[in-house]
């Protein structure tokens, strides 16, 4: 009878492990960027996936940004960088952008300015007014110290200690909510980025085919020409700090996550505030419209990512994967899938039309500050406070 039950559970276990890797299918790890000089802050795909950006803190007062080949993974050199593919920057970077053609590469810094550069012709130029911000001091802990008051949501992945492939675990959910400031540093880490990015720090997204440049920074944001650099639009946050900046990809709307943990939905064609989305508790550091423009994705401090219908503005899920902030977010190009990066390593991705978790790639030691989707899906990119910028493989799993 043992024998018999033994083999029973055994036949079982078997089972269990060739249907969830069907379900997840195979994943494997590309490979991390390297050498990196510090703490990867933001990361970008070219609209073809043959070039990827990084940006990474030098110290704490200076950033850098480096280009790569999507295809070998080596620094790849152009008009603007050294032999390296570096370019020097006089602050940290915050986040990274390219235009529709792929010729420009924009970079938001924490001095609230915004560095543009032309790959091919070589060319480069300021935009905004640099500033000195306050640079937060340590150790005060910039989030309010409340439990987070979210059920747990039925998963479809089983946890269970199964042999998954290199680096993919089935998800789960993290039921205590870690602050930052509450994890010790290891011993010989890069150069840490701030908790959050500091006030009046600037991000960047383009408008439609890239011959404008919207860059968030302080209460407001301000729209240029990049040709000339010169303000073409400006938008104002009502006296609140803006966090993140996303542009939907008809250069319609412009969505701006706050320090109060709202999102301001603008129309640009008239300049006019259409809706204001409330719902999160905290700081919002990431939003990302979907390729249809009708749905927006927002991360933010209190741990949740949520999911809202536009334009009415209607929150439709509350994704609670995360045990910290959410710091990253980006969706698939074929909008069927959402991936997230938060102060906690795992890298999430869900099922956007579900509205469930599909699967934990694990890589980063301590945590994730910058997502992004290769333009054909098939490829992750995941920049970390380790000093690594992760390239994975998802083309086999469910999208």
């Amino acid at each position: 009878m043992l024998i018999a039950g033994g083999a029973a559970a055994l036949v079982i276990v078997i089972v269990l492990t060739v249907v969830v890797a069907r379900a997840l299918g195979p994943h494997r790890y590309l490979g991390p960027l390297k050498p990196l000089d510090g703490a990867v802050s933001a990361v970008a795909f070219s609209p073809d996936g043959k070039l990827v950006a990084t940006a990474s803190a030098v110290g704490t007062d200076t950033g850098q940004v480096k280009l790569w080949d999507a295809e070998n993974g080596r620094p790849k050199p152009r008009k603007n960088s050294d032999s390296q593919g570096r370019i020097d920057v006089p602050a940290q970077v915050m986040s990274l952008a390219f235009s529709s053609d792929g010729d420009t590469l924009a970079a938001g810094l924490a001095n609230g300015s915004a560095h543009v550069w032309s790959l091919e012709e070589g060319r480069s130029q300021v935009i905004g007014t640099p500033s000195s911000p306050a640079t937060p001091t340590s150790p005060v802990d910039p989030y309010p110290s409340y439990p987070l008051p979210y059920p747990s949501i039925p998963l479809p992945t089983p946890s269970i200690p199964l042999p998954f492939p290199s680096g993919l675990v089935p998800t789960d959910l993290e039921p205590d909510f870690e602050r930052s400031a509450d994890r010790p540093s290891k011993a010989g880490a890069p150069a840490p980025l701030p908790p959050k990015a500091p006030e009046g720090s600037a991000f960047v997204a383009f408008v439609g085919d890239g011959e404008q440049l919207a860059v968030a920074a302080g209460e407001k944001v301000e729209v240029y020409e990049v040709a000339s650099g010169k303000p073409r639009q400006s938008l104002d946050s009502s006296g609140t700090q803006v966090r993140s900046v996303s542009v939907a990809d008809d250069g319609k709307l412009l969505a701006a996550g706050r320090a109060d943990g709202s999102i301001q939905v603008w129309d640009l064609a008239s300049g006019r505030a259409t809706v204001t989305l409330k719902g999160h508790l905290d700081d919002v550091g990431a939003v990302a419209f979907h390729p249809d423009d009708e749905l927006l994705a927002s991360g933010s401090a209190d741990g949740t990512t949520r999911l809202w219908k536009l334009p009415a503005g209607t929150e439709t899920a509350m994704l609670t994967g995360h045990n910290q902030e959410v710091r990253s977010l980006a969706f698939s190009p074929n909008g069927k899938a959402l991936v997230t990066g938060g102060s906690k390593s795992p890298v999430r991705l869900w099922d956007v039309g579900r509205r469930t978790a599909s699967a934990r790639l694990d890589g980063h030691d301590q945590g994730v500050t910058s997502v992004a989707y290769s333009p054909d899906g098939r490829t992750v990119i995941a920049g970390g406070t380790t000093a690594h910028a992760w390239l994975s493989d998802v083309s086999s799993l469910p999208s």
